[in-house]
């Protein structure tokens, strides 16, 4: 039987704090990223030295973290998503460690992120510490999907025609569509000729957006004795996919391109599996139909 190491160590990041008193200057050459987990507390340790690489007495002063998300496309800040204590660990060795807990990071995207350590010492200076020898001030770590996979609330897509007051318990997802707070949240119209209008939604982002390989993917579609089709389509494309750029995805136990709805109330439940970049919904009412296609939800 084949026997598995783990082993256990800890990685320290090096911050420099500018000294002009120094008698060498010895700035770190390279910070490299580190990586962070959904579901389990995860700690970040620190070492802060001056520039000649020799720790500084953390007496007195106050850290904190500024964490920011990164655009991947050319890696420039958005918007702060968190601003937590530092602890000092060792003053005088000059050892800090910033602790995320579960709940502070799991509403958040997996993806890039970027930080920065500010500190005020005894006499309220602000500064921030150096993380390279080019002097900047910013570190960064990736976010990754633990072993168990953090509770993400689905996203609902409301059909435009939705009647709110016959259906109370859509009001507060029909007023999010209403003032279009979120393009993606609801289906537009697209007349094909003679066969009526298919109804569509935005691009959605696919499982292989989340940084997990298992590719699943859930719905579940309210119909009011609703009689028409209902597709589902994905896109491999890394941009917004072009229309030529979607493909159907297959649905049902006989993996047609399609799914066809007979008036009912059921909620129906569909789960398909892909590691697709981008999703999307369609329905086509039959001539006949005297119902409602109310709304989906989808998490992935």
């Amino acid at each position: 039987m084949p026997t598995v190491f783990l082993y256990q160590f800890k990685e320290y990041i090096q911050l420099v704090k500018a000294d002009t008193n120094a008698e060498n200057i010895n700035y770190p050459m390279i910070q490299y990223d580190i990586k962070i987990y959904k579901g389990v507390t995860n700690t970040i340790d620190f070492v802060i030295r001056n520039t000649d690489r020799k720790p500084i007495n953390l007496v007195d002063y106050q850290l904190s973290a500024i964490i920011q998300t990164v655009d991947q496309a050319n890696y420039t800040t958005q918007e702060i998503v968190l601003t937590k204590n530092v602890v000092i660990v060792d003053e005088q060795l000059g050892k800090a460690r910033l602790i995320l807990e579960p709940e502070d990071i799991e509403m958040w995207n997996t993806g890039g992120y970027q930080y920065s350590v500010q500190c005020i010492d005894g006499q309220g200076y602000q500064t921030y510490f150096y993380t390279d020898i080019n002097k900047s001030a910013i570190g960064r770590f990736w976010l990754y999907e633990g072993m168990e996979r953090s509770l993400q609330p689905a996203l609902e897509l409301i059909a435009n025609d939705i009647n709110v007051n016959e259906i109370n318990d859509e009001i507060t997802s029909y007023e999010l569509w209403k003032d279009k707070s979120h393009l993606a949240g609801h289906f537009t119209p697209t007349p094909i000729g003679d066969y009526g209008i298919i109804w569509t939604t935005g691009a959605l982002a696919g499982d292989s957006q989340s940084q997990r390989a298992n590719g699943t993917h859930t719905i579940a579609v309210y119909t009011h004795n609703f009689t028409g089709k209902f597709w589902i389509q994905a896109s491999l494309s890394n941009e917004s996919p072009q229309n030529n750029e979607w493909f159907n995805v297959p649905i049902g136990p006989t993996g047609n391109d399609w799914w066809d709805f007979s008036p009912c109330d059921k909620i129906r439940q569909f789960t398909f599996f892909g590691n697709y970049y981008w999703v999307r919904f369609q329905y086509q009412e039959d001539p006949i139909n005297i119902g409602k296609f109310r709304k989906i939800l989808y998490k992935n």
